[in-house]
This record gives structure tokens, sequence and C-alpha cells, in this order.
């Protein structure tokens, strides 16, 4: 069956099987009456001279409107109290009552309450998703539907949320809910279907155009707008929770399958294929081969690879292996153990996507799942059909009642396949009784900091922390806008000042981090909303100035045509369809926007991953990310200034150097912010810049890690600890620089295994120093405050209410000062309320925004009283290693008590808890993230919460 939509708002399974077997499909009434007035009409429409915006919306648009029953409209109705700034070509009603209550309204913005949904109309195949350059079409079309869909949403209150965006040939629906608006739509091209499409769509067969115009009616008729009898939901409700749950359903099903079939099945061949690698390299290794298949698989299924050029079809894992493996199991063929055809194809293929290879039109992706040196096991190893078959055919069919059915990836979220990674944090490789065995291992979640953040909790985290910042950014805008208009100023001044205030341009200067980011969900989502919000602002300030453009849009169309250039120069192919705004905004986004921080090497690698993937663009290579996705222990680390004041005069001598390289760190930082990766000669020069940047700062990071290092050691408490700390700091064992950095030394005095225990201690902790791992970010390291206020948002911070000032400092042998100054904004007092809650205006029910998902102490009802947020339950199954945890735990709760941050609270006996770990002081459990905006950019921090799933 030909492929004539676009979006992802319903699954591409639902649209084309699922669909089927609703009562709707089979009632829809005179399709046969349908089908020939349509063809009638785009019979007659002069598709071929061009037709004008209001030709095609009076000859073609609204007809077809009429046939699919909606009868009530209302057109050209000003959105905007005050002016002419938003109005969407038409509105819907459910019937004419609706509409006459609408019309007992005298301002026309106060009617939208009463519709179903709005109409924008372009002409005749005007692109939608990128200005066409002709006089009058300066924005994208979509643009203009976001910004319409928002402003509804504000008027009316949510009660109207739907949107319909056309150009005659091409419908698609909106929908304001969606977690990205922009991207999640249904686009389905009605010309192509119909025969008539002229801009290169998808022919479709007579087979399949009674199906696609019976998924038109059933899209885009009135009725489905309208809430079911039987279960008071519309159709579009409908289908999207039947999208929701044959997605969830699918994941659900992937991800017992790789648990139990095909991560063991990997380790043990690997494990058989090269006898002397130790299990945690085959562990990984064995990750690095499923993550490639996974990529290959998504990226091939969404045609984010050239699946459709002529070229690479014969070297796609698709049909080449995954079709050849699909045919040769329904036939019940027999695979060899030991000869390798699968393989080898695989493996070629990794090196292409890697490498490139423009003779099959492919472009070199940088990044370091495919780089050869980043697995090197995989090199010396060869897996026989057998297992790659098994492997692969578990990874592409589903195993249901009515048989194996093909998983199409198409249908599945980044976010599925990061769920994957996060169960397997749990999963160890161990030898029993002379046998590989994948096992759980109780700790790893715990230790890794990894943990499971439902959807909606990221979105409304999202929302309420970066939604504001981009509010006061259009506000600023609009406000100098009212400004210069009551004023006599030169157009080329007046247009000079806006644009130093775009609110898109200014958008992405925003900088938001995931300190715990495992692998990359909240960041995907962020993405999402921050690329939607950038949109919106470029149509909100052009609407609000007349002849205003901004200055983004300039800057996208220099991206485009860049990549477009390189492709073809190169002989690579590329999909202009997959060139719009919204995909180049998202990869600016994710370029200057997001900033990463995980414990695990493996989880930053995979959140790389995912956002790869979700903002791919054929052609393109993959943005550099190294410089915002780190991995560190984020809640443990070091600070400059604190760290000069440690060290006496003539001790802290030794650091000027390394501090004056570390901070010149920030320039470089800056260039690769301002490169676009368009190319591949960016890309590389982005890698290049970052490594002279990781040289600059690196001595300064090791001397900071090993002193906090040594606080972890107990300074103060231990004798022989904070002497060999004195002795370190005084040069008696060498220059403190090089033994930071692991550069051998020689030295027999007594306290020298303290020295090695710090050392051992800051290799495996993996402490992150905000400063010196974000150099770009920070201004005046040496300065004592590092800003009033941390913006962290979590369900403890969200219920208490505090702020906390910086983090207390030490005296030379790491005695704490004293603890943090808080300051309680619950009461005038400080206390907590009277009734042990929260003040009257933040209890559930009281004053602020009402509705929403609820999650314990962030919720978009108020907050609520903080509640665990962690249960584990152990089992002495391995002794060994609870003793382990045991004494890091230890560890880890003295160094939070010295530095004033949440103390952990465990119950049991012999290193096991038994019950809820809870946050004694949970206002304080980011005190490490109080961050300093580098010239008024503002940094805002988002902490997730700690959910365990369901049976954990």
């Amino acid at each position: 069956m030909s492929r004539p939509f676009d979006g992802s708002l319903f699954a591409e399974g639902f649209l084309r099987e699922a669909i089927k077997e609703l009562p709707d499909y089979q009632h829809v009434s005179a399709l046969d009456d349908l089908e020939a007035a349509l063809l009638a009409r785009f019979d007659r429409f002069p598709t071929d001279l061009s037709p004008n915006e209001s030709q095609t919306e009076e000859d073609l648009i609204w007809p077809v409107l009429k046939r699919l029953g909606w009868t009530a409209h209302l057109r050209q109705q000003n959105l905007s109290p005050v002016g002419r700034h938003d109005v969407p070509d038409g509105l819907l009603f459910a019937d004419g009552a609706a509409k006459d209550r609408a019309n007992r309204f005298a301002e026309e913005w106060k009617r939208y309450g009463h519709g179903l949904a709005i109409v924008e109309s372009k002409r005749w195949l005007r692109p939608l998703d990128r200005r066409s350059g002709r006089r009058g079409e300066e924005s994208a079309p979509s643009t203009q539907m976001l910004r319409y869909l928002r402003r509804i949403d504000d008027v009316t209150t949510g009660k109207v949320r739907w949107g319909i965006l056309t150009n005659g040939a091409r419908w698609r629906l909106y929908w304001a809910g969606a977690r990205s608006v922009s991207e999640q739509f249904f686009e389905l091209d009605l010309g192509a279907v119909l025969g008539h499409s002229a801009d290169g769509g998808d022919s479709v067969t007579a087979d399949d155009r009674r199906h696609w115009l019976k998924v038109f009616a059933l899209v885009f008729r009135r009725e489905a707008f309208l809430p079911d009898a039987a279960d008071e939901r519309t159709f579009h409700e409908r289908a999207i929770a039947e999208a929701r749950y044959h997605r969830e359903r699918v994941a659900s099903s992937l991800s017992a399958v790789v648990f139990e079939q095909v991560f063991p099945d990997l380790v043990r061949a690997l494990a058989e294929a090269d006898s002397n690698a130790p299990l945690d390299e085959v562990r990984d290794a064995a990750l690095v081969v499923l993550y490639r298949l996974l990529f290959v698989l998504y990226a091939e299924d969404r045609d984010l690879l050239p699946v459709r050029d002529s070229r690479y079809d014969d070297y796609a894992l698709r049909d080449r292996v995954r079709g050849d493996i699909g045919h040769r199991k329904d036939a019940g063929d027999v695979f060899s153990v030991a000869a390798a055809r699968y393989w080898p194809a695989f493996d070629d293929l990794c090196r292409a996507i890697d490498q490139g290879d423009a003779s099959i039109g492919l472009p070199p992706y940088n990044g370091g799942l495919f780089d050869r040196d980043g697995a090197p096991m995989l090199s010396g190893v060869r897996l026989g059909d057998a297992v790659m078959a098994d492997v692969i055919d578990a990874l592409s069919f589903e195993r249901t009642p009515l048989g194996r059915r093909y998983i199409n990836y198409r249908d599945l979220g980044v976010q599925q396949l990061g769920s994957i990674y996060e169960r397997l944090l749990e999963r160890e490789v161990v030898r029993e009784d002379g046998n590989i065995v994948v096992r759980p291992n109780v700790f790893a979640r715990k230790d890794s900091g990894s943990y499971y953040t439902p959807d909606d909790l990221v979105d409304l985290i999202v929302r309420e922390a970066v939604g504001p910042l981009v509010d006061a950014r259009m506000d600023a805008f609009a406000a100098e806008a009212t400004d210069l208009a009551s004023r006599e100023v030169p157009e080329d001044r007046r247009m000079g000042r806006l644009k130093r205030l775009d609110p898109a341009e200014r958008t992405l200067e925003l900088k938001v981090c995931d300190p715990a980011m495992g692998s990359g969900h909240f960041l995907v989502n962020l993405v999402d909303y921050v690329a939607d919000r950038v949109i919106e602002a470029m149509a909100e300030a052009e609407a609000l100035v007349e002849g205003y453009l901004s200055p983004l849009a300039e800057r996208i169309e220099g991206i485009r045509n860049t990549i477009m250039d390189n492709a073809e120069d190169r002989g690579w192919t590329f999909d202009p369809g997959q060139l719009d705004d919204r995909h180049i905004v998202r990869r600016m986004v994710l370029k200057r926007c997001v900033y990463g921080v995980d414990k695990n090497p493996m989880a930053v690698e995979l959140a790389k991953v995912s956002l790869w993937l979700h903002t791919f663009t054929v052609g393109a290579p993959l943005s550099f990310l190294d410089h915002h996705l780190r991995c560190g222990d984020s809640l443990f680390g070091a600070w400059v200034e604190p760290t000069i004041r440690r060290t006496d005069e003539q001790s802290s001598l030794f650091l000027r150097g390394p501090l004056a390289r570390a901070t010149r760190a920030a320039a470089p930082m800056q260039i690769i912010e301002g490169l676009t990766d368009a190319e591949i000669a960016e890309a590389h020069r982005s890698a290049d810049i970052f490594a002279e940047v990781s040289e600059m700062t690196a001595p300064l990071h090791a001397f900071m890690s090993l002193l906090h290092a040594f606080d972890w050691l107990g300074i103060p408490r231990r004798g022989p600890v904070k002497t060999a700390f004195l002795k370190w700091l005084d040069g008696v064992f060498g220059d403190q620089i090089a033994i930071a950095q692991g550069e051998p030394f020689d030295s027999t005095d007594a306290h020298l295994p303290h020295l090695m225990a710090a050392l051992g201690l800051a290799d495996s902790e993996r402490f992150l120093n905000w400063q010196v791992a974000f150099p770009g970010v920070w201004s005046e390291w040496e300065a004592k405050e590092r800003g009033d206020r941390q913006s962290a948002l979590g369900p403890d911070e969200a219920a208490t209410g505090r702020m906390v000032r910086s983090p207390p400092t030490g005296d030379r042998d790491g005695s704490p000062r004293r603890r943090p100054e808080t300051h309680d904004r619950r009461t005038p007092e400080g206390g907590r309320p009277a009734g042990g809650g929260l003040p009257a205006g933040e209890r559930k029910g009281g004053g602020g925004r009402s509705g929403g998902p609820d999650f314990g102490g962030l919720s978009a009802a108020g907050p609520r009283r903080p509640q665990p947020l962690l249960a584990v339950r152990r089992t002495g199954h391995d002794a060994r290693e609870a003793r382990r945890h045991g004494r890091a735990s230890r560890a880890v709760r003295h160094r939070v008590r010295q530095d004033g941050g949440p103390v952990l609270q465990e119950r049991g006996h012999r290193g096991a808890a038994q019950g809820p770990l809870r946050l004694r002081e949970p206002a304080d459990a980011l005190r490490h993230h109080a961050l300093l905006p580098r010239r008024g950019q503002p940094v805002q921090v988002l902490r997730l919460c700690r959910q365990p799933r369901t049976g954990d």
C-alpha cells in the first residue's frame, strides 16, 4: 500500500489496518457519492493554472468541507481583542444552533468558544512548512497555525483545540494537546489520492484509493469532532488512544523480548566469540550491537536513511537482511551456526553510516555509536547466522495470537527505545557455574541514578519551567514594539532594535539542563517544546509588527540551502520534505539549548542516539553534542571559588595557570555554539574545537576532582587522610596538577596509599565540576556568590518552596564553616503553616491552576506535601555487592551532610535498606545546581522526579 500521509498524530499501523476494525470505518455512508463529488470538483479545478488563495478557497476547499458535513461556519473572525493580528480563515461549528450562540457576541474573539475547529486555507500547492518567497507569503503556514492554536487555546480556555490547514491538495489536522504540535499532526495528500498531485506526492493505486478516501472522510468530517454517543469520546480521541495503546503494547512486547532473548543471546554469542574478553567489555559490546540494530531499524522505517533510493536498497537492512530472515523463518528454514552472511552485511552498513558512502547516497553520520574505535571488540568477531537471525527476527516481528506481525518502528518514539535502556541498567553479566548469565542487579538503578519518569510529568515540568521564560521574551518584544510605535523612529532603526529582541532568537539562547538525563527522555520532550515555541515566536513577532521578518528566518533558509547544496555536490540522497522549517529549528534547539549530565557513560551515548534520531535530517550530519551532554555525577563536584579559598596563598599559585586556561575555554565554546553542523566539515570543526576545550580544562578539572575525592575520604575526621591531603597540596608527592591528571610519579611517603585512594575515587565517581564542564555558561568563576537562587524543579522543591543560597565553603583542611542559609517562602515566620500542610493558597483546591496530572509534589493543581521519592526493596542474594553498596551509600551520606545537602534515611541493618528512601532535607537536594548566567543568559535546571515503575 502506498503512503500518501504524513505526521505522527495517528499511528501508521492504525491508519493502515486497525482503523478498518472500527465501526466508523464500516459505516462510512455514501462513499461512492463522496468519491464522485470530489473527483468532479478536482477535475474542474484549474490546477495547471496556479490558482491563487481566494480561488482555491472558494472553488475547492469550502466545497470539500461542505461535502464533509460542515455547513455552519463563520469566515475571517478576529481572534485578537485589539487590532487585527490573528484572523483564521474559518471557524467551524457543530450545527446552526452553535453558530447562532456565537453570533450573539459582538466581539468576534468570543465566538470561538462555541466552535469545534478552525480552518486556514492557502493557495493550491503552497508549501505548508516553509516560506515560499512570494510577496505576501513571508510566514510559513504551519507557523500561523501554531500561533492560532495557542491563541484559541487561551481565549476558549481549552475548549477549541483542533485546526485544519490545507492548500487544497494536502489536508492537515492539528491538535493543540499534542506534545509537539508542529510535528504531531495528521496530513493526507487528497490530491494524490484523487490523482491530482502535481508536487511529486506518492501515487495511489486504485485499490488504495477507496481506503484513503474513507480515512479522509473519517478524520475530517464533522462527526469526527463530536463525542460518540457510546463512550463520549470523539473519533479523534479514540484514534489517539488506539495509537497510544498500540505503541505501548508494541514497546512492552519489544522490551520483553530484548530482556529475555535478544540481549542474553548477544552477550553469550559475543562471549563465545571472544572468550578472553572481560564480561564488562562483553556487556558493553552487546549494548552497542543492540542499539546499532535499533538505530537502523528505526531510521529505515522512518525514512531517515535513504531507503527509497535504488542505490541504497540493496544494502539496507530492511530487505536484504530483515526481510530475508522473515521469509526464511516463515518457511521454517535452517540458519547456520558457523556461517555468517548477515553479520558482514550489518557490519558493512554500520561502517557506511559512520564514514559515509556517496555511491549509495549515504552521507557520513558522525557519532559515537557507529565509531569503529568505540567498541574495539566488535572488530574481531563474527556472529553466525543462527544468532543474528534470531536477534533480528525478534526485533522485527511481534508474536501475537494471530501470528507474526511486522514491527513498524515508525509508530514508536525514541522514548520507547530509551525505556529499553532504562531497564537494561537493571541487568548485569556474571558467570555462574561456568555459564554466562544475564541477571537483575538490584543495586544498578540506584547506583546509576537512572529512574523512569512518566511522560505527563516530563511535559508538566517543561511547560511550567520553560514556558514562562519564553513568554518573557515575547512580552519584551511586544513592549518594545509598542514603545517604538508611539514614537517617531526611522524604519531601519526601529527594525534594528526589534531584531535585537527577536523572541525566536532569544528563545534559542535558553540553556536547559537535565542533571540526570538517563537515555534523554526529558531532553527529547524539551526539544519538541522549545522548537514549537520558537516557531510560534517567529509567527507572533511577524504578526505583531507589519513588515517585520525574524532574523531567524534567514538563518533557517541558509542552513537548508547548505544541506541541499552539499548533498547535491556529493551525491547524497536527501528529502526536501525533511528540511522544512520545523526540522531545521529542532536541529538548532538541539545544538544550542539542550544540556545534560549522567554518571553512566553508556547513558550519555544513548541520550545522544535518542536526540539524533529525534532530530535526524536525511543528507545532513548528526549535530555535535559532546559539548553539552557530559558524563559525571551531577550531585557531587567542586566549585572554583571554594577550591581557591581552601588553598593558602602560596599553594594556590599553581592553580593560576590551569584556571586561566580553563576560563579562556569559554571563547571556543561560543564558536561551537555558533556552528550549525549543516555540513560534515562544520561537525568535524565542532569536534576539533571541543578537543581543544577539553585540553584547556583538563588540568583544573583533575585538580578539583581530586580535592573533592579527599573530601569524600573525610579530611576533618581522619588524621592520615588529612596529612596526605596537605602533603599533596604542598607538593611533597610531586607536581600537584600532574598527579591529579594521573601522570606517573615516584614516592615512598607513608601517606601515599591515601593519595592513591583519593585518585581512585576521583576516577570511579566521575565528579562533575559544573563550571569546568560547561565553561561557556559561567563567567567570573572566582566570584564568591553563584547567584542568589537556584532554578531547580522537583517534587520536593515545589512542595517546600525554599530558596537556597550558595553552598557552604570550607577551610584549607576541609572543615565546613557553616551550613547553607535557607529561606522558606511558606509563611512570614519561615515555619510550616497551621494544619501541617501548605499555605491556604497552595493547598489542593485553593487558588491557582486546576486540572492536569498530580504527581505527589508537582502538579497542575498546585504542590502538595512531599512524598517519598523512591521505594527500594533489596534482597540478600549477593552479600558482597550489598556490602559494597552499603559502603558507597555511607560515603555519600557523609559527603552530603558535610555539604549541607539532602540526607538519605535508610531503614534496615547490615547495609540493606528494607523501607522507603526519604530526603530529610529535600529543599537542599540540588544545592550544587545554583547556576550563574553568562552575560545575562538564563540557565534553567530541571530536576526529574525519581519514580519507580509499578512492581519495582
